[in-house]
C-alpha cells in the first residue's frame, strides 16, 4: 500500500460490515478529511469483496514480531483509531492493544475481558458493587453435589447460560430439580460446538443464576479517556418468553422505549455504576438492563455497538454510532441528537416449533406495508430450524419504520399476523 502523507488510518480489526464502511466514507467525504478505513484480519477466507485489497492486511495475532510488522507497515504516528465491530472479533482487538503507540486511545485488554465474559463480568460487579448482581454460581462441570448447592443457594426459577455466548445461544430456564438437571446436560452436551462454532469467549464455562423477573432493556453508551459516559436512546425488548416460547431469543427491539424521564435516569445510573465497575474507558458498549417498579439490575454489558443499532438509531434519531464508536477513541467530539425523527423495530422470527422448514407465508404481503422497512433471511425451505436454547438461529428478521406512531403499530401488528412458518419432522415431508 503507497503511504500518502498527512493520510490517516482507522484500523477496524476483524471485519468491517459493509454498512459501517459506507457510513464511515460517507463521513471522510463530506468533512474532506484525509482519512482511510483498513481492516486487520486473521484470515485470508474471509475477506469481504466490497474492500479494497490495498486496504486489507492479513495478520498473525498470535505472533508479536507479525503484528510490529504490519503495524510499522501502516505507520505508528498514521494511525487515527483503532475498533472492533462484534464480540467475536474482540479477542483480536485484546492481542493487538500492547503493541498500539501510545498516541491511539484503547480500552485496556483486562476491562474488555470483564465485559466479554459473563463469568469474570459477575465476580466483578460482586466486588465492586454487589447490587447489580442476581445471585449467581459458575461451574465447569455437573455434578449432584453442585446441583443440591444451585438448589440451596440461589432457588428456583434461575437461568443457565454460558459464559462466552451472546445471542441468547444455549440460555434456558428453571423452575425446578429436574428441569435445572436437564438444562445442565444439555448445556454441556453442547457447549464445546457451539463455542467453536460461534468463537466464544475464553473457556467454555457455564453461569446458572438468579432469575430476574420485570421488563427488559438496552441502552448502548460511549465513554470517553477521561470515563465520561455518553448516552444513547434507550431500546425496549419483548422476549420469545412474553410471546409464547419456551425460548429465550430476542423477539424484537423497539425505539422509542416508552420510559418516562425519572426511569431513564436511574437506568442511567445503574448503567454508570456497571461501566465504572469494569474499568471501561474509550469504548462503546452495549448495556442490557433489566427493570421492575423503577428498581434497575444489569444483565450484562458488552465492549461493542449493539445489534442493528446503526440503523435503529440513525433512522430514529439520526446518531451516526458508527462514526462516534471510532471518534470516542480520538479527543473527537461524538454527535448524540436528541430530536425523534420516528418509530424502528426489528423482529426475529422463529418457527413455534424445531424442524425443517417446509414453507414461509406472508414475505411478500409484508413487503407492500407503509412501514415496510427491510426483510432478510437467515434460513430457507428445506433448511433445519433449531431455537435458540439449542443453539440455532433465526429464520426472517422483519424491520418497520414510521415516523407516524398509529401508523406503525398497526403495521407491526399486520406483520406478525402476516408471517407464518411451518417446520415438519422429517426433511422427506418436504
Amino acid at each position: 500500500m503507497s503511504k500518502v502523507i498527512n493520510k490517516k488510518y482507522i484500523i477496524f480489526i476483524g471485519s468491517v460490515p459493509k454498512s459501517v464502511l459506507e457510513s464511515i466514507n460517507n463521513y471522510i467525504l463530506e468533512t474532506n478529511k484525509n482519512l482511510e478505513v483498513i481492516v486487520f484480519q486473521n484470515e485470508k477466507n474471509i475477506t469481504n469483496d466490497f474492500l479494497k485489497n490495498n486496504s486489507i492486511f492479513i495478520v498473525d495475532f498470535d505472533d508479536k514480531k507479525n503484528i510490529r510488522e504490519n503495524l510499522k507497515k501502516v505507520g505508528e504516528k498514521n494511525i487515527f483509531s483503532v475498533t472492533a465491530r462484534g464480540e467475536k472479533n474482540i479477542p483480536l482487538y485484546q492481542k493487538i492493544i500492547p503493541f498500539l503507540p501510545n498516541h491511539v486511545k484503547t480500552p485496556k485488554a483486562k476491562a474488555l475481558s470483564f465485559s466479554t465474559e459473563k463469568t469474570l463480568m459477575r465476580q466483578k460487579f460482586e466486588k465492586k458493587c454487589k447490587k447489580l448482581n442476581p445471585k449467581f454460581k459458575i461451574i465447569h462441570k455437573k455434578t449432584k453435589k453442585i446441583v443440591d448447592e444451585i438448589c440451596k443457594d440461589i432457588g428456583f426459577p434461575l437461568i443457565i447460560k454460558p459464559a462466552g455466548l451472546s445471542a441468547s445461544i444455549l440460555v434456558s430456564s428453571a423452575y425446578y430439580r429436574e428441569e435445572l438437571e436437564e438444562g445442565l446436560d444439555l448445556i454441556f452436551k453442547k457447549i464445546n460446538t457451539i463455542y467453536q462454532k460461534k468463537k466464544g469467549r475464553g473457556k467454555p464455562t457455564v453461569l446458572v443464576e438468579e432469575m430476574m423477573e420485570g421488563d427488559i432493556y438496552s441502552v448502548d453508551v460511549h465513554i470517553d479517556s477521561k470515563g465520561k459516559i455518553y448516552f444513547n436512546p434507550f431500546v425496549a425488548y419483548t422476549t420469545a418468553r412474553q410471546k409464547g416460547f419456551d425460548d429465550f431469543f430476542l423477539y424484537e427491539r423497539i425505539i422509542p422505549s416508552g420510559l418516562d424521564d425519572d426511569q431513564i435516569k436511574k437506568g442511567q445510573e445503574i448503567a454508570k455504576t456497571g461501566i465504572k465497575a469494569l474499568g471501561l474507558k474509550n469504548s462503546t458498549a452495549h448495556i442490557e438492563l433489566i427493570n421492575k417498579g423503577n428498581n434497575w439490575k444489569i444483565i450484562e454489558i458488552g465492549p461493542r455497538v449493539g445489534g442493528y443499532r446503526s440503523v435503529l438509531y440513525k433512522k430514529t434519531y439520526n446518531i451516526n454510532i458508527d462514526l462516534n464508536d471510532v471518534l470516542i477513541k480520538t479527543d473527537e467530539k461524538i454527535k448524540i441528537p436528541k430530536k425523534k425523527i420516528g418509530n424502528m423495530t426489528t423482529i426475529q422470527l422463529y418457527p413455534k416449533e424445531e424442524g425443517y422448514i417446509k414453507k414461509i407465508e406472508g414475505i411478500n404481503k409484508i413487503k407492500k406495508l407503509e412501514s415496510f422497512y427491510s426483510l432478510s433471511k437467515q434460513l430457507r425451505k428445506g433448511q433445519k430450524s433449531i431455537w435458540s436454547k439449542n443453539g440455532g438461529d433465526g429464520v426472517l428478521r422483519i424491520t418497520l419504520f414510521n415516523e407516524n406512531y398509529e401508523q406503525f403499530i398497526a403495521d407491526k401488528r399486520r406483520a406478525e399476523k402476516m408471517i407464518k412458518i411451518e417446520t415438519v419432522k422429517q426433511r422427506k415431508k418436504i
